[in-house]
């Protein structure tokens, strides 16, 4: 199995889930606190979407983020 093939099936995915679980925390975070660490983990995962999408593509101009 390839490398490609193995991130746009499982971890891909995840990331965009964990990315979409986190902005309904922050737009339904009970407390600013809440709210301030989702917003934290958003960023993280934008920032391994991006990664993972330039091991993917084979990209490194993308690892500059």
């Amino acid at each position: 199995m390839m490398v490609e093939t193995v991130v746009y099936t499982v971890v891909l995915p995840l990331l965009v889930g964990a990315f979409f679980l986190s902005a309904v925390r922050l737009a339904k975070g009970p407390h600013l606190l809440d709210r301030v660490i989702a917003l934290d983990f958003a960023t993280i995962v934008v920032v391994g979407i991006l990664g993972v999408y330039a091991i993917a593509t084979d990209q490194p101009v993308y690892l500059d983020v």
